[in-house]
């Protein structure tokens, strides 16, 4: 199980997040209804919206994608929670298929067990509810939030990274 687990052993309340995925159609990434010069009732004045019906090429609503943003990794670890046979890639596994549940790369984390024998990654700061520091997982951002495959090549533990018994080198 990969949870983010606080010094204590108590898992963490998890963050939501609202993720924009691009700019509004409606208002051209303006705020302001081209219409009437009100707030625009698409993206009610943010200038990006989350999910847009791409109408095809030519046309003037056509969405603009945001690039991806810098806190997300730029690419899926060899050990990334996302890829076939992870020890997260289980049900009930504590990886979330939400995208408003951002999950963040264990890279750099403590690895911990609790008293339930389950094991998880604490970050060394906490703000706001989310790991200070730590990038978001780039397996979730391309699989989830952007709605493609998992990450092609299966798990591979590349050692050192003191999985014990949840690994595959360990079976």
């Amino acid at each position: 199980m990969s949870v983010h687990i606080c010094g204590d052993g108590q898992a963490r309340s998890t963050a939501r997040a609202t993720i924009n995925r691009y700019v509004c159609p409606g208002c051209d990434g303006t705020g302001r209804d081209p219409g009437d010069g009100g707030r625009c009732y698409r993206c009610a004045g943010t200038q990006l919206v989350d999910d847009v019906h791409d109408p095809g090429p030519g046309h003037p609503d056509r969405p603009v994608k945001l690039p991806r943003p810098p806190a997300v990794m730029k690419a899926s670890c060899v050990d990334c929670a996302y890829r076939l046979g992870s020890p997260e890639d289980v049900p009930d596994s504590g990886r979330p298929d939400d995208a408003g549940t951002p999950f963040f790369c264990h890279h750099g984390m403590h690895r911990l067990e609790n008293e339930a024998g389950e094991v998880g990654y604490a970050p060394a700061a906490w703000a706001g509810g989310l790991p200070l520091g730590y990038m978001v997982c780039a397996g979730w951002w391309d699989h989830i939030v952007e709605g493609g495959p998992a990450p092609v090549r299966p798990f591979r533990d590349p050692g050192g990274s003191d999985r014990g018994e949840t690994s595959e080198r360990a079976r």
